[in-house]
């Protein structure tokens, strides 16, 4: 996974792009602020403050809360597409169930990558809620996630998102 956003970042993030990335596992933590791509520099700004490993436990819904605060610190957040790249295996609370109506209210776009042989129901119901993409890739082909993330990084216009954020969870 970390492979995979780090090749996103390098070769596949436009010019002009917002990034932000957040870590999950028990808690959430913003690693980077939503950042405007304008140059290698912010690339390798981005590319240092991914996670260095993963950890044991999922928690997608303080993952999701700690994006919102994320766009919301880059302006409205009204818009916004947060990327879920998840296990799918939430065992922490607070839950997608538990942010649900929150997300829906602050009008954000949620897209779903689940990497594996599951699909968490409630992040798939949350994604469709918000007119969002589910994909999903095995775990051990990289290119696949590569291609996955890729794909959810583009509109269905074919143009990259205005404010594209990353969410990276710590499995």
């Amino acid at each position: 996974m970390i492979t995979a956003a780090s090749t996103i970042i390098q070769t596949c993030m436009s010019y002009g792009s917002a990034l932000g990335i957040v870590e999950f596992s028990s808690t959430a933590q913003q690693l980077s602020e939503l950042k405007i791509i304008n140059s290698q520099d912010d690339r390798e700004y981005l590319l240092e403050r991914l996670p260095m490993g993963t950890a044991g436990s999922t928690c997608i819904g303080c993952g999701i809360l700690t994006a919102l605060n994320v766009l919301e610190n880059f302006g409205n957040a009204a818009g916004g597409h947060v990327i879920i790249l998840t296990d799918s295996e939430e065992n922490e609370a607070t839950t997608t169930d538990d942010v649900f109506s929150t997300v829906l209210d602050k009008k954000v776009v949620v897209d779903s990558l689940f990497f594996g042989d599951f699909v968490n129901k409630e992040l798939e119901d949350l994604t469709k809620a918000t007119n969002g993409i589910i994909s999903t890739s095995p775990v051990d082909n990289l290119e696949s996630l590569i291609q996955s993330f890729i794909a959810l990084a583009q509109s269905k216009d074919g143009d990259v998102y205005d404010k594209l954020f990353q969410v990276n969870p710590s499995l």
